[in-house]
Order: structure tokens, then C-alpha cells, then sequence
């Protein structure tokens, strides 16, 4: 139907309630008429937006930075308009260090959460939850890994996965407490409707977790690194992709 040319690489899409298509490519957001392709308006950040933009229900967009720059910050845009609403600054220690942000996920009571390349005095790195409204943080989460490579999955009970280098973390999503701890590896995860949370892993398994407790249910291994997020079909089978070239369909109860 259309192509919207860029001499930058173009990062997955996020599609508005309007059919409005939003995507960050280079240095520009664009908001993109769903059935034209048509500019609707467009949204220069001041850094790299290359991220996976996330959309709340009332139609803002919020935007990322996944190249590590000094001069990061996180916004939140008017969906409609392109106007900025607000902008996260880096908290970090020291401001002449470059930071980066995940791509944000947003809980069922609006909050904003997303990993950084920040750090705290005792020199962990910090992800945040953030309201919004105001754009005003409502708590952190100190780990001493960045949590900036992947966007944080959240539960139907509002408990916040999140991953690292080193840990999969949960976390009360109104307080930011820590519920459990794995150590590992792992990716981008999916959560099943029967509480069970998957993670792809530098182990080259797809690892298979209680939601609730964090006790490992089983592991299903391939022949190479499972770094892409699985998909969950609607009678549970578990969809994803390896390094060893092969797509994997499991059962859920496997």
C-alpha cells in the first residue's frame, strides 16, 4: 500500500487505537497515517529513538533511547499532536556518562516502567517506575546489572519482570520490592495466562517459571541462544525462535 523510505534502520511499529502507525527511526519519531502512510506529524527527541515505542491507553507515546548517549532522556508525547508532555532526565551520578532506556511496558493503573543504564551512589543500575501523568518517579529498582537491553513484561496481578545480564527480577509493581530472583541469562519474556512466565536464555533453553514463586517448572533445550521473546498461542503452546536456525512450537505443560 505505501513505503516510508528512511536511511535509518526502522524499529517494530506500535499501532494506535486511530490505526495511526508510530515508529522511531535515527533520530525522528513519526506518526504515520495507518491507510496513506502519510506524515502526521513527526518528533525529534535529541537522541537515538530506535527503541520499540510503547502507547497508553489515553494515546500517548512513550519513547525511549537505546543507543547510550549523555544526552538521553525518556518522553512522553501527545499521540495526537506530537507535543512533548514530559521528559525523564538521567539520574545518574555522574551526567558525563552516556545512559540508554528500554523500551517501556505500562501497568494496568498507568504506570510507566523502564530499565536505564543509570546508576546509584553505590554504583547499581536503576529502573524505574514513573507516573504517567507527571512524568515524577514513583520508585526504583537498584541491581547491579542494567536492565536497558529489554522492555519489562508485567503481570495480571501487576507484578514486573525484569531482566538483566546476570538475574530475572520480580517486582511489586506498586512499590518496587523484590519478589524473587533467578540467576541467569535470559531475554525478553512472555507470561501465559496460567502463570507461568517464559524466558529464552544464553543456555540455549527456553526456561519455563512460576510467575508467583520463581521456582523453575521445566526447560525445553535447542542447539544454540534463545534471545527473542516467545509468543503464547491461545491453547497455550509456546512459539519462538533459536540461534540453531529452527522455530520451536512446545506445549505449555511440556
Amino acid at each position: 500500500k505505501w513505503n516510508k523510505g528512511s536511511r535509518n534502520r526502522s524499529m517494530t511499529p506500535a499501532i494506535g487505537g486511530d490505526d495511526t502507525v508510530y515508529i522511531g527511526t535515527g533520530f525522528t519519531v513519526y506518526a504515520l497515517d495507518g491507510e496513506s502512510g502519510s506524515n502526521k506529524w513527526e518528533f525529534t527527541p535529541g537522541h537515538h529513538a530506535g527503541c520499540t515505542l510503547a502507547i497508553g491507553v489515553d494515546g500517548t507515546v512513550y519513547i525511549g533511547a537505546d543507543k547510550p548517549d549523555q544526552k538521553n532522556k525518556f518522553h512522553a508525547v501527545n499521540g495526537l499532536t506530537g507535543k512533548k508532555k514530559w521528559e525523564f532526565p538521567s539520574t545518574t551520578l555522574n551526567p558525563t556518562l552516556p545512559t540508554a532506556y528500554s523500551s517501556p511496558a505500562i501497568g494496568y493503573d498507568g504506570t510507566v516502567y523502564f530499565g536505564s543504564m543509570d546508576y546509584n551512589k553505590d554504583g547499581n543500575y536503576l529502573f524505574y517506575a514513573v507516573d504517567s501523568k507527571s512524568g515524577k518517579k514513583k520508585w526504583e529498582f537498584a541491581s547491579q546489572h542494567a536492565a536497558n537491553s529489554f522492555p519489562p513484561a508485567i503481570g495480571t496481578d501487576g507484578t514486573v519482570y525484569v531482566v538483566t545480564n546476570n538475574f530475572a527480577y520480580a517486582l511489586n509493581g506498586k512499590t518496587g520490592r523484590k519478589k524473587w530472583q533467578l540467576k541467569g541469562t535470559y531475554f525478553s519474556p512472555a507470561i501465559a495466562s496460567n502463570e507461568t512466565i517464559y524466558f529464552g536464555s544464553n543456555d540455549n533453553k527456553l526456561h519455563a517459571v512460576n510467575a508467583r514463586t520463581g521456582t523453575r517448572k521445566w526447560e525445553f533445550e535447542t542447539e544454540d541462544w534463545l534471545t527473542s521473546s516467545p509468543a503464547i498461542g491461545a491453547n497455550g503452546t509456546v512459539y519462538f525462535g533459536s540461534w540453531d536456525g529452527g522455530f520451536y512450537a512446545v506445549h505449555g505443560s511440556a
